[in-house]
Order: structure tokens, then C-alpha cells, then sequence
């Protein structure tokens, strides 16, 4: 059986600049790490069908390494990847094969980002995956909405308004 991460949330911009944070490595390093503790690399990223990209991810744990391939490339409207491997620090096998679909909805005078991601074997690697991409998502959200505060900042201010 295969679990899935499944994200609907909506940006202040409109799709075309929303989509180069998704295809643009300088921006994709703003914002794709998983948490506060990590920096990310994007030493590779052919942004077409059929296109190869490597991530990079450096923690105090040591580097975490994604290799995958652009299934579907619809400028400003879709990608769909799949993360062929995701290493760990000392070279374990993470994840194999998780497809990754995004879709952009211009809407309301923003775009919405639907986002699934698919192949998990268990619960614990979905779970792990969800809180790194609501981490980054918030994260990227901040940077386009032009907002200066760190996620952690917005989170604590939800539980706060409860």
C-alpha cells in the first residue's frame, strides 16, 4: 500500500513567479530544506520533461542527497518528479521512487499550489516528509508573501490565536 502527503496552499503571487521558486535552483536554495537545522544545494536542476536534478541537503547529521527525474513539465502549471533516491549521511537508502505533483492554480489574485507526494512504505517516512515540506512550503511562503518572519514564528502565533 502506498501513503501519500497530500498540501493545498495558496501564495500572494501570481503563477509564473511562484513557479520559478519550484525550477530555479538560486531560488529553490532559499527555501527547500526541510528544517531550521538544514541548508540546501541545488547542484542540478534541467528544468524540462525528462530532466535529471540533484538536491543537496547539510545538517549536523552530515548531507542527505535526492536524485530523481521530471516526469511532466507544463511551464507556470505543473511538474511531476520522481525522487528516484534519497540518501542519508553515511549512504543508506531513505526513500526510492516517491513521485512528487505540483500544480498551480492562479486564484483570488494569488495561485494555489496543490501538491501530492506519493510511494511512502510506511507511516513514520510519510510523516517526516509531511513536517519537512510544511516547514519549507511556510518557509516559502514567507519569502514571496514578503513577509520577514520565520516559520517557527507564524506556527507559534497559530497556537497562540486558538
Amino acid at each position: 500500500m502506498s501513503l501519500e502527503i497530500q498540501r493545498t496552499k495558496f501564495f500572494l503571487v501570481d503563477r509564473e513567479t511562484l513557479f520559478n521558486y519550484f525550477t530555479q535552483p538560486e531560488l529553490l536554495e532559499k527555501w527547500a530544506s526541510p528544517d531550521e537545522r538544514m541548508s540546501v544545494q541545488v547542484p542540478l536542476f534541467e528544468a524540462r520533461t525528462g530532466g535529471k536534478y540533484r538536491f543537496e541537503h547539510k545538517g549536523s547529521e552530515g548531507k542527505y542527497i535526492c536524485t530523481g527525474t521530471i516526469l511532466e513539465f507544463i511551464p507556470n502549471e505543473k511538474i511531476v518528479q520522481c525522487d528516484e533516491l534519497i540518501t542519508g549521511p553515511k549512504g543508506e537508502t531513505l526513500f526510492r521512487e516517491l513521485e512528487c505533483r505540483l500544480e498551480l492554480i492562479p486564484k483570488l489574485g494569488g495561485t494555489e499550489l496543490r501538491f501530492i507526494q506519493s510511494g511512502f512504505e510506511n507511516e513514520k517516512g510519510r510523516d517526516e516528509c509531511e513536517k519537512g515540506w510544511e516547514y519549507s512550503l511556510d518557509k516559502l511562503a514567507i519569502i514571496v508573501n514578503g513577509e520577514e518572519r520565520h516559520p517557527d514564528d507564524v506556527k507559534a502565533d497559530q497556537r497562540t490565536q486558538v
